[in-house]
């Protein structure tokens, strides 16, 4: 829908029967109905009417609704809209009055301006100031600024085939076969797929935040509690710097410093007494390389707050092709909130018969209390939580929460998929795709652990191995498991098993024990991490030439006192036999140790900032953890439980991710390590976290020049920062090539107080001179489709080392590695 210089007219269509003839002077009128496109027929939102000369006014919804009071004489009734042509509809007789009693169906005809005409004028552009204005109220309109909020949502998705062109049209002048047709006929009463929810949401400053799933339907599920998760979605967020889809930041055009990179025209000026409603369109300058969006704001003088906005990509090429609405209401004569979004995803290489699929969202709050009194003892440990029943409520329940009743399309599609879902038991399915995502797949009340299916490293070669542990269909509390794998390069068995209770919910408070016959790579650090499969410590494993063969047994509690913050306590001793040629010699005691004896404390702590997690069932499922991150370990050695040495450590480790306006993308990572006893052996000291020229993939973390085994310390702090510029140096057009500039810098430094007399039969030292490492890489150098819904991108580069610790020959310090990222 474009578009500029807006000329208006206007059709009325009205209901059947009149209900009563309502004297302009002496009654109310109650102005109601919906707006619709002339040609598709698809409701119009954020249509201004306004009543006479802007005595009184209104705005459409998403759905092209609005109802209006009216106790003034009416002697005109303006519908305008952007990319609309509009009309004046005057009364000037009593009998003009009569259409407008019922349940009016406005249809409005497109015109056809461009939006993305960009003509600069001399001089100061009028907009400038209005935008400025908002950017620099927008702190005071954001929702999360308040000191609390609540609210309830409904929010409805389905997904079809692109309905711009109709099922007719598609066929028309070729030929098709009878499924062809049977399908087109059958997505022209039924959805893909639909799903709804209801939510409750609150938020106490500064960063409390509660969803609690009330009611969740999907077609073709009973118990559809993992896709419920996809019931939290919030809003988009249209005062932040950056607007977030679908993990791409698109810049805000209310933001600081827009008007150097978007182009603002004001399309239309809409006057409600006192106050004034400026519609402004915007699309980046073609010179200008940067993520951006088109469309339109409403900003009202009140405050120069949105009470609308409209979105949309611009890149061809996208996989992902992104429509988003979003209406703001005053509520209670105190704040500016978003009542009701409306965002289409159409997926252009998910196609059905060349038609492309579009899933639609929609979002619509009620209920909304500003600064409720909210208790902080009140808030879950978990973010999101689901409610058992959630997928047992009536229809009644549903009725009431919804704006308007299920059209016959929607009341198909749940009868069709519900029995289809039954007939091939789809709850199984997405049961396992529920535990596949906690990489545990259930089998009635036990869970095979899939990550000891399968391992490969260059100690054990190919490891196999199963893991069962128990779920909360054997005890909600207790849990029980054991695993048993065997590598066929050290023909060795291992096994573990484990025991953990539930002891208190509030804290998630935790006691268990395990015992392990297993091997462990010598010198690592063991933070309180989520793992993944594609994490840089999974690709350390798959290089590792070095283990210690250990029997360890633990007694543990751990809880979670904070919303962000895990604790846990142990107690552990552990026999270690190095699986490579190394003894350790006390030079002190002057002894020789070829097999070690360790008893430990530990505390162990981990605090990752707006971490979110639902909470499902029993089960918790991580849905974010983006945010800055700080880990901390302090480990004891002690002379007990047979223990022979006694030491002190101390780890720490600190991430970020976040970005510059303007200058793209940062992660930062500091991690740091102190032994205050030196005199220990090998296993227990820091290694220097080298990766050598085995991977050729870039490892976050980790020293991509630094040989494996190397360096290691006693004490040591490093630093890897990478920075990515996107795409703001240079825009490719091209859809394979698709370049972003990725610089990349490492340094550290360690000591080692111990002699390498202490060490027999390996060599390393430490590096007190400090040792550097710089990259220059290129993401995207090639962008494939993956299964036509995201982008796989290769990228590559050069790591170059310098330094104290440079080698002599240019070609031993420079390393070529390769990377990947998924997009949509």
């Amino acid at each position: 829908m474009s578009l500029r210089n807006l000329l208006y007219i206007f059709f009325i269509s009205i209901g059947i029967l009149l209900i009563s003839i309502l004297p302009a002077k002496s009654q109310s009128l109650i102005l109601q109905g919906t707006v619709n496109d002339f040609k598709t027929g698809n409701p119009v939102p954020f249509v201004h009417i306004t009543i006479n000369q802007g005595t009184l006014g209104t705005l459409s919804d998403i759905d092209g609704r609005f109802k209006l009071v009216v106790d003034v004489p009416i002697q005109k009734i303006v519908f305008s809209c952007v990319g609309y042509n509009a009309f004046v509809y005057e009364v000037k007789t009593p009998e003009d009055l009569k259409p407008l009693s019922q349940k009016l169906t406005i249809q409005l005809f497109e015109n056809n301006t461009k939006l993305n005409e960009v003509t600069i004028n001399a001089g100061e552009n009028p907009a400038h100031r209005i935008i400025r204005a908002a950017v620099k109220n927008k702190r005071k309109h954001q929702i999360s600024q308040l000191k609390s909020y609540a609210y309830r949502t409904y929010q409805k998705f389905y997904l079809n085939i692109d309905g711009s062109q109709s099922s007719t049209d598609s066929i028309v002048g070729r030929s098709v076969d009878s499924t062809e047709l049977s399908v087109q006929t059958h997505l022209e009463t039924h959805h893909l797929f639909l799903s709804e929810s209801i939510t409750d949401y609150q938020h106490k400053s500064p960063w409390l935040d509660q969803k609690n799933v009330v009611a969740q339907r999907v077609s073709g599920l009973k118990n559809p509690s993992f896709l419920a998760l996809a019931a939290g979605i919030e809003p988009f967020d249209f005062y932040k710097d950056y607007i977030e889809i679908l993990e791409k930041p698109y810049l805000n055009p209310i933001s600081a410093g827009s008007t150097e990179r978007y182009f603002f025209n004001i399309e239309d000026t809409v006057f409600v007494r006192p106050d004034t409603i400026f519609v402004i369109s915007f699309v980046p300058y073609p010179d200008k390389n940067f993520l951006g969006l088109q469309g339109y704001l409403s900003i009202h003088s009140k405050g120069y707050a949105l009470q609308s906005i409209q979105i949309s990509s611009l890149d061809p090429n996208e996989m992902v092709s992104i429509k988003a609405e979003q209406k703001y209401d005053w509520i209670d004569g105190r704040q500016w909130f978003p009542t009701q979004t409306h965002a289409t995803f159409t997926f252009n290489g998910l196609k059905i018969m060349d038609k492309p699929t579009v899933g639609v969202f929609r979002s619509y709050a009620q209920d909304i209390q500003i600064a409720p009194e909210l208790r902080s003892r009140d808030f879950d440990l978990a973010s999101v939580l689901i409610q058992p029943d959630a997928h047992q409520k009536s229809d009644a329940f549903w009725q009431a929460q919804r704006l308007e009743s299920l059209d016959i399309q929607d009341l198909n599609t749940y009868q069709y998929l519900d029995s289809l879902g039954e007939k091939n038991r789809i709850d199984l399915f997405m049961s396992a795709s529920t535990a596949l995502s906690l990489s545990r797949l259930p089998i009635k009340w036990l869970d095979l652990d899939l990550g000891q299916l399968l391992r490969i490293n260059r100690y054990e070669g190919l490891r196999l191995g199963a893991g069962f542990y128990t779920n909360p269909e054997f005890d909600e509390r207790l849990s029980l498991g054991a695993y048993l794998a065997y590598g066929f390069r050290d023909n060795r068995f291992k096994f573990g098993t484990s025991a953990s209770y539930q002891i208190w919910d509030k804290w998630n408070l935790q006691a268990g024990l395990q015992y392990q016959d297993d091997v462990f790579e010598p010198g690592t650090l063991q933070f309180w991490e989520e793992k993944s499969l594609l994490s840089g410590s999974s690709l350390r494993y798959f290089v590792t030439e070095r283990m210690d063969k250990t029997q360890r047994g633990e007694i543990y509690l751990q809880g979670q006192p904070y919303r962000f913050l895990q604790l846990r306590a142990g107690l552990n001793a552990f026999h270690s036999r190095p699986g490579y040629e190394y003894a350790f010699l006390d030079t002190e005691k002057d002894l020789l140790y070829a097999n070690f004896n360790f008893s430990e404390f530990s505390l162990k702590a981990r605090f990752v900032f707006k971490e979110n997690y639902a909470k499902i069932g029993k089960r918790k499922l991580l849905i974010d953890a983006q945010k800055p991150a700080l880990y901390f370990n302090f480990i004891r050695g002690m002379q007990i439980l047979g223990g022979d040495f006694e030491y002190q450590k101390y780890e720490a480790k600190f991430s970020h991710r976040f970005r510059l306006r303007g200058l793209g993308e940062t992660n930062l990572t500091l991690l740091g390590g102190l032994l205050t006893n030196g005199n220990v052996p090998y296993p227990i000291l820091f290694n220097g976290r080298g990766m050598g020229r085995n991977v050729p993939v870039a490892t976050p973390e980790y020293f991509q020049t630094m040989d494996i085994y190397e360096f290691a310390s006693d004490r040591f702090v490093n630093f890897f920062w990478t920075h990515n510029f996107g795409q703001l140096l240079y825009k490719s057009h091209h859809p394979v090539f698709q370049p972003e500039l990725v610089i990349a810098h490492s340094m550290g430094w360690g000591a080692l107080a111990s002699s390498a007399l202490s060490h027999p039969g390996i060599e390393f030292s430490g590096f007190e001179k400090g040792y550097f490492e710089s990259a220059v890489l290129i993401n995207n150098i090639v962008k494939f489709k993956y299964v036509d819904l995201a982008y796989l991108g290769i990228g590559a580069g050069v790591y170059f080392r310098y330094g104290a610790y440079q080698k002599d020959r240019f070609t031993d310090n420079a390393f070529f590695r390769i990377t990947s990222n998924f997009s949509f």
